[in-house]
């Protein structure tokens, strides 16, 4: 009878221990799962107001986010996304994890875009492909892309027809132009709106994730 007790003492022990075990890594997973891109914006969105225009020549709806501070996604993950750039290739958000990844969203209506285009370019030219995804994001369709890189060549990966990954998986609140750098790991280290900085107009975008690139990379001689 007391071998009985000491058994089903010691299954108790186990199942118990069983138990603990599976939720401590259902809450491990619980919490990876809320680090969303979405769960940094919607915390961003606390205290924002918005308001709403219409886009003179578009037909559509656009929105104004008064007090919200871009540097508020800084630390969030990229969102999930599939795409096919222009020339057929798939691009992926867990295609790009491995490398430093610059995401400019723009459009062939946006002066400022188009303005920011050679700057963008040189650091194609310094940095190269092999430690760095250039990907362009943008609404336009695909045709309408090549007529303007066919008049003003843009050296990142074009990505068009993409207003649904815009508005629906970055749920596009920065404006256009704006510019994201992410790191190896596909967290967001740095994002800028317009194609001159806010804090200092002089300074070209393009110029700061120059910096950025550089800190990331770690190498003094690029």
């Amino acid at each position: 009878m007391m071998q009985i007790r000491v058994i089903t003492f010691r299954h108790y022990l186990h199942l118990s221990c069983l138990i603990t075990a599976l939720l401590l890594i259902l809450s491990f997973h619980s919490c990876q799962r809320n680090d969303t891109y979405n769960d940094h914006l919607e915390a961003c969105m606390q205290d924002v107001q918005t308001s709403t225009f219409e886009v003179v020549g578009t037909g559509e709806t656009g929105v104004v986010y008064s007090g919200f501070d871009v540097k508020c996604l800084i630390g969030a993950p990229l969102p999930d996304f599939e795409a096919v750039d222009i020339d057929g290739r798939k691009v992926s958000a867990s295609r790009l994890r491995g490398k430093v990844t610059v995401i400019n969203f723009w459009f062939k209506k946006c002066a400022p875009c188009i303005a920011e285009i050679p700057q963008l370019n040189q650091l194609v030219a310094k940095y190269g492909d092999e430690e760095v995804n250039f990907i362009a994001l943008t609404r336009d369709a695909k045709a309408e892309v090549q007529k303007v890189l066919d008049l003003k060549p843009f050296h990142f990966n074009q990505v068009p027809d993409a207003k649904a990954i815009i508005k629906d998986r970055f749920r596009m609140i920065l404006g256009y132009p704006s510019t994201i750098v992410v790191d190896q790991t596909g967290h967001i280290v740095e994002v800028f709106q317009g194609a001159k900085l806010k804090t200092n107009p002089a300074v070209p975008v393009a110029a700061a994730v120059d910096t950025v690139l550089g800190q990331l990379l770690d190498n003094g001689e690029k």
